[in-house]
């Protein structure tokens, strides 16, 4: 009697992996898929991670806002400068010459969700709204005051 659930042209497959496919398959089913925002979230999480945040908001797409905290934060930007300003955080993760350029681009566009939705109620991306707010949560945890305030507002706006 044959025990294994597993058809043999599958286990047959599971024979071709070596050993860093095997490795990331299992980290696959135990945790998911990483998600772009995860290396972001990493960094905030590191202990240089407040430093790191605040020499982002020197960097654009953040440096082309006259003031980053009053804009995004504090709600005084407009849907339109807002969902500019998103656009070109999308630009610079597509466009990213490292990896600093690509969490500063990545930093940009959820953080302009959050304040389409916590300041417009608008809903800026087409991520569906659990993993949005999921991703918002985590953020929420990791980045600084205000800015963490401003990811936890936005997760909690349902009107949409």
């Amino acid at each position: 009697m044959n025990t294994n659930p597993l058809p043999s042209d599958v286990n047959a497959s599971f024979a071709q992996l070596d050993s860093s496919q095997a490795t990331r398959l299992l980290k696959l089913g135990i945790s998911g898929p990483k998600r772009r925002v995860d290396p972001l979230i990493e960094r905030l999480r590191s202990s240089a991670g407040k430093s790191w945040f605040a020499g982002t908001l020197k960097r654009p797409p953040f440096a082309g806002l006259a003031s980053p905290v009053e804009q995004l934060v504090q709600g005084r930007a407009s849907l339109d400068e807002i969902v500019a300003f998103k656009d070109a955080g999308k630009q610079a993760v597509t466009t990213a010459p490292g990896p600093d350029t690509e969490l500063t681009g990545v930093a940009a566009y959820y953080i302009a969700i959050a304040a389409a939705l916590a300041h417009h109620n608008s809903l800026i991306s087409s991520v569906n709204r659990p993993e949005l707010d999921a991703v918002l949560l985590d953020l929420a945890e990791v980045l600084p005051t205000p800015w963490s305030e401003l990811a936890s507002r936005a997760a909690l706006v349902k009107s949409i």
